[in-house]
């Protein structure tokens, strides 16, 4: 006489524990990658801020009098990838401070560069 039981396959119950699990997973991994993401826009800020630092003491150097950079396309002789917009970034200046904002992060995460001592304040998520 055969059980009751089919032992082939699963009940609802263990299906249902199965994609309970799987979501949970999934909601984890996917909280971690946008982590990542941020991460990311940050890296791609602060290392244009460097570039720009570097371009910026490379112009006063060159210069006979030691004049800092007052144009964006002063930069741009020295280092083609700075640019007013580029990848996102907007770059201004203000004075003797230029101003790396990223638009796909919060505003209270911009990078500046002083083109005078050629000083970093480097983007964070932290205020």
């Amino acid at each position: 006489m055969r059980g009751l039981r089919n032992t082939k396959g699963f009940t609802l119950i263990e299906l249902l524990i199965v994609v309970v699990i799987i979501g949970i997973l999934a909601t984890i991994l996917i909280s971690r990658f946008t982590g990542a993401k941020d991460s990311a826009y940050l890296a791609h800020c602060n290392t244009m801020a460097e570039a720009v630092k570097t371009a910026a003491l490379s112009y006063s150097t060159s210069r006979i009098d030691g004049a800092s950079a007052t144009k964006i396309s002063q930069l741009q002789k020295l280092n083609s990838d700075i640019a007013a917009t580029v990848n996102d970034m907007k770059l201004t200046i203000a004075g003797s401070v230029l101003t790396i904002d990223h638009q796909k992060i919060t505003e209270s995460t911009k990078a500046a560069v002083n083109l005078t001592t050629g000083a970093v304040t480097p983007a964070s998520l932290v205020e």
